[in-house]
C-alpha cells in the first residue's frame, strides 16, 4: 500500500528557552480535529524491517571489503608484472586498510541518507530531526560525554574479566572478540595519522550509525512499541551491530543516552555529536598509546584496562542524572496563546505548519538541576581519587 505524503516542509521558527511554569496555562488540544493526524506520515521500520536495514549495511561492508581486496590484487599484479604472491597482497591490504574502511564508511553514510529519503518521503529530514541543536542541549552534551565514555569503558573492563574466565573453559569464544572493531583500530593506530583516524573511526561512523539507528530504526520502533520498549530495542540493536559481546554490552548506556538526547533535543546532531566525541576520545587514547606507552598507562587503566567501583558508580550517576535532565528539558511546541501540542505518538517530528506553533525548551525543575550538578561534581572527585590511588 502506498503511504500518504507527509506534511509540507518550510523553514522552522527558532527554538527559545524559558520557564514553562511562568508561562500562561497551556491547555492541550482537546478536540480531535485540532490534532495533526501523524498516522499520515510513515512511522518507520518495524523489527523485521529494522533487521533487514542492518543486514543491508553489513552486506555493504562485505561488498566493500571484497572490492577492496580485488583492487589490491589487481594493483599488485600490475605493479609486479605477473601474479602477486599472497604475502605481497596481504601487506598491500594492511597498508590500504584505513582507506578501505574510510571508503566503506563514506558509502554507508550516503546509503543511509538515500534510504531515509526513500523510506520517509520528501519531508524525511524534517521528520527525523535534521535541525540545529538547541542551546541548552549543547551544554548538556558537553557535560555528558566524558562520564558516559567512562561508564562504557568501566563496563568493558568488568565484562572482559568475566568473559576471559569463561573463555578459559570455552576457547571458541575468543573468536567472537576478534570481530571487535577495537582490535581493528588498535592495529591501524600506529601507522595511520591521527586526523585520518578521527575521520574514519569517529566522524563517518557517527553519521552512518546515528542516521541508521536513531533517525530511521528508532523512529519506527518508538512509533510501534512506545518510549521504553522502543529505546531499549533500538539500543540493543545498535550495540549488537558491533559484534563483540563485551563491546556490545558496554555500549548500551551510551546508546540509551544518545536516544534520549535525540528525543529531547529534536535534533539528530545531538547523538551524532556524542557518538563522534566518544569515538574520537578512544582514537586519541589509542594513538597516544603507540606514541608514548608509559604516559598513556594511567589513561588506559581508567578506561578499559581495570574496573574501579568508585569511578563506575560516579560515572553512572552522571549518566542517569543526564538522562533525567534531558527528559525534563525536551523540546515542546505551543502557540502564542499558550496552547500546547500533544502528538499522537512520540517522535522528533514537528507539528504541521498550519498549526503555527513555536518550539521552546522549558527550564528544568530546581531539584533536577541540583541532582545533575551534584553528580557532575562527584565524577571529577572520583576520577581524581582513582588517579591518586594508581600513583600511590
Amino acid at each position: 500500500m502506498t503511504e500518504p505524503a507527509p506534511f509540507d516542509d518550510a523553514p522552522e521558527a527558532p527554538i527559545t528557552s524559558e520557564d514553562a511554569t511562568e508561562s500562561p496555562a497551556a491547555p492541550v488540544f482537546a478536540e480531535r480535529e485540532a490534532r495533526p493526524n501523524l498516522s499520515r506520515a510513515p512511522i518507520g521500520p518495524g523489527m523485521w524491517e529494522a533487521l533487514l536495514w542492518i543486514l543491508g549495511f553489513f552486506l555493504l561492508e562485505i561488498a566493500g571489503g571484497i572490492i577492496g581486496a580485488m583492487a589490491a590484487f589487481a594493483f599488485q599484479a600490475i605493479r609486479s608484472g605477473g601474479p602477486a604472491s599472497p604475502v605481497a597482497i596481504n601487506d598491500l591490504l594492511e597498508d590500504a586498510m584505513p582507506w578501505m574502511i574510510g571508503f566503506i564508511k563514506l558509502v554507508e553514510v550516503i546509503a543511509a541518507i538515500l534510504a531515509i529519503r526513500l523510506r520517509f518521503g520528501r519531508n524525511a529530514f524534517r521528520m527525523t530531526g535534521f535541525r540545529p541543536i538547541p542551546g541548552l542541549h549543547w551544554g548538556v552534551l558537553c557535560f555528558a560525554v566524558l562520564p558516559t565514555a567512562f561508564v562504557s569503558g568501566q563496563l568493558y573492563a568488568l565484562f572482559q574479566g568475566y568473559w576471559n574466565r569463561i573463555a578459559e573453559h570455552v576457547p571458541s569464544l575468543e573468536l567472537l572478540e576478534k570481530l571487535s572493531s577495537i582490535e581493528t583500530v588498535q592495529a591501524m593506530a600506529e601507522s595511520t595519522s591521527l586526523p585520518f583516524l578521527v575521520v574514519i573511526i569517529a566522524v563517518l561512523p557517527a553519521l552512518n550509525e546515528e542516521f541508521l539507528f536513531r533517525a530511521a530504526i528508532g523512529r519506527g520502533l518508538l512509533g510501534r512499541y512506545g518510549l521504553v520498549a522502543g529505546v531499549a530495542l533500538t539500543s540493543m540493536l545498535f550495540a549488537a551491530m558491533h559484534m563483540s559481546p563485551i563491546h556490545a554490552a558496554a555500549l548500551v548506556p551510551l546508546a540509551v543516552l544518545m536516544h534520549i538526547g535525540y528525543l529531547s533535543s529534536g535534533s539528530i546532531w545531538w547523538p551524532v555529536g556524542v557518538h563522534f566525541l566518544n569515538n574520537a576520545m578512544s582514537v586519541v587514547l589509542m594513538k597516544a598509546a603507540t606514541m608514548a606507552p608509559e604516559d598513556s598507562r594511567i589513561a588506559a587503566e581508567l578506561t578499559e584496562s581495570s574496573f574501579s567501583p568508585y569511578l563506575f558508580f560516579a560515572s553512572l550517576a552522571c549518566v542517569v542524572a543526564t538522562i533525567w535532565l534531558l527528559w525534563k528539558i525536551r523540546v515542546q511546541w505551543r502557540r502564542e496563546t499558550g496552547e500546547a501540542w500533544e502528538p499522537e505518538r512520540l517522535s522528533v517530528e514537528p507539528p504541521p505548519r498550519s498549526l503555527e506553533m513555536t518550539p521552546y525548551v522549558p527550564s528544568p525543575p530546581v531539584a533536577t538541576v541540583v541532582l545533575a550538578g551534584l553528580s557532575y561534581l562527584m565524577f571529577p572527585v572520583a576520577l581524581a581519587f582513582v588517579i591518586w590511588m594508581n600513583q600511590v
